[in-house]
């Protein structure tokens, strides 16, 4: 049986919100760990590409009835393709230098059956990419451990659904094809603790 949330946050706090927890606080603060990290991943008529950040910041106060408060954002600045002229153009295509950061804001979510301590997690909210907020459902997965929540997941995106023009090479004789997978692997931890 799922359960629905009637909340406005981001991605990851959602999760916390939605996954059943061992606290019976009435509220909790939870803060990004380093290490929480995000991935585009693409390809070319000539291969793939994935491009990586492990820079996010985001806090969420939760309450013990489910609703939280919430934000997150990854700086669009912190990708690394593992080249410099695909780190330019990813950053241009993103429009970095007029939208610098990568967003996720929740408008509810569900979870669902609970499989070896991790637990399916629904949610569905706005995306907002190159400056153009969509509305997107992902699917994850939630896993809780005494002080820490982790969320991981994978969405598929279309860089033309948000105004992005695939990157191209010189010429544009190699360019990008127009799907990409966002995947996360995000922790938390309740603020305050190791």
């Amino acid at each position: 049986m799922k359960r629905q949330l009637p909340v406005c946050t981001l991605l990851l706090f959602a999760a916390l919100a939605a996954m059943p927890s061992a606290s019976a606080q009435a509220q909790l603060r939870y803060v990004l760990t380093e290490g929480s990290a995000f991935a585009l991943d693409g390809s070319t008529a000539l291969g793939s590409f994935s491009c990586h950040s492990y820079r996010a910041s985001g806090s969420a106060d939760v309450s013990a009835g489910g609703t939280a408060n919430a934000a997150l954002s990854v700086p669009v600045e912190a990708f690394d393709c593992g080249n410099g002229r695909m780190n330019r153009d990813l950053f241009g295509a993103l429009r970095g230098d007029e939208h610098t950061h990568i967003r996720f804001v929740l408008d509810r979510a569900e979870t669902g059956i609970e499989t070896n301590s991790w637990m399916d997690v629904r949610v569905w909210g706005t995306l907002t990419l190159a400056g153009v907020d969509r509305p997107i459902q992902v699917d994850a997965q939630g896993h809780r451990e005494n002080d820490r929540v982790r969320l991981r997941g994978q969405r598929v995106v279309r860089m033309t659904d948000f105004g992005i023009r695939p990157p191209s090479g010189p010429l544009g004789l190699i360019r990008a094809h127009d799907a990409v997978t966002v995947r996360f692997d995000l922790t938390a931890r309740i603020d305050g603790a190791p």
